[in-house]
């Protein structure tokens, strides 16, 4: 049987890995470049965000300019 012990304290909890992205500090209207180009992992992990938080996003490739190739991700809701 397991011994019932009062007065621990509860641990802190040990901060996560850092964001790669920053999907949760982003308001409505606002966008990044991501660093990387083709199947755009960026992309993907702000569909994964969608799950657990009412934030939608959306991403498109850049056609042109000096980041042609990347994808650019907007906070849409």
């Amino acid at each position: 049987m397991k011994q019932i012990e009062k007065g621990i304290p509860i641990q802190k909890n040990r901060p996560g890995p850092k964001r790669k992205y920053p999907f949760l500090e982003m308001e409505i209207g606002e966008s990044f470049v991501s660093d990387t180009s083709g199947i755009n992992a960026s992309v993907v992990a702000g569909h994964g965000t969608e799950r657990y938080s009412p934030r939608r996003f959306t991403g498109r490739k850049i056609a042109d300019g000096p980041d042609a190739g990347k994808y650019r991700v907007w906070r849409i809701e």
